[in-house]
């Protein structure tokens, strides 16, 4: 009996057939994550940089590109963004001068760009090493993807990181802070998270 509510894109995952088009994954990578992205913030956070200790959004964007591809990072991309808003937005109202606007447009890109290299550098080292688009049909591959997730998630946070050192928006300090628990909270989310998404 054909199945009528599941599309077969390779021999690993299933898709729902109304995500049959690039446009639809885009829209639905995009309103899932900023979904899960929302809900950690129930999680205790970081106060100063508004980041919790564990970050599931990640771990989905991560599965979304896995499954989809690339086309998938814009998904990530908008999620993000709308979720950076959404966390700033008094920020923007209170804001009174140019620089203060600058530097508030500046702090929007961050999560952007950090959750696309992430989902990015983990997916590609997985494949790379695992040589499968499924990572758990091994021992072994288990290891490979801890071992992914946070080599991918160091390079990611930190290509980001030392491009923000050359501007005034964060202090060293903070920068180091951002970073350690960038790194920390986005290899927990996908390690944690991924593996429960390319499972269903």
């Amino acid at each position: 009996i054909e199945k009528m509510h599941e599309n077969k894109i390779n021999e690993d995952f299933y898709i729902p057939t109304f995500l049959n088009s690039p446009t639809k994954i885009i829209i639905g990578t995009a309103i899932v994550y900023f979904i899960f992205s929302q809900l950690s913030q129930l999680f205790c956070h970081v106060t100063d940089i508004h980041l919790p200790p564990f970050f599931p959004a990640i771990g989905f964007a991560t599965a979304m590109v896995f499954i989809f591809g690339r086309k998938a990072l814009i998904g990530v991309a908008i999620g993000s963004l709308l979720f950076s808003i959404n966390l700033y937005k008094t920020d923007f109202q209170d804001a009174t001068t140019y620089g203060e606007l600058l530097k508030l447009l500046q702090l929007l890109l961050v999560r952007p760009l950090i959750a696309c290299l992430n989902a990015f550098f983990v997916t590609y080292l997985i494949k790379l090493w695992c040589k499968n688009n499924y990572p758990f049909t091994k021992g072994t591959h288990v290891l490979y993807f801890a071992a992914a997730s946070i080599l991918g998630c160091t390079i990611g946070v930190s290509i980001i990181m030392i491009l923000f050192l050359n501007t005034s928006i964060f202090s060293i300090e903070q920068v180091l802070l951002l970073w350690n628990n960038r790194i920390r909270g986005n290899s927990l989310g996908i390690i944690l998270f991924t593996p429960f998404v390319l499972s269903c």
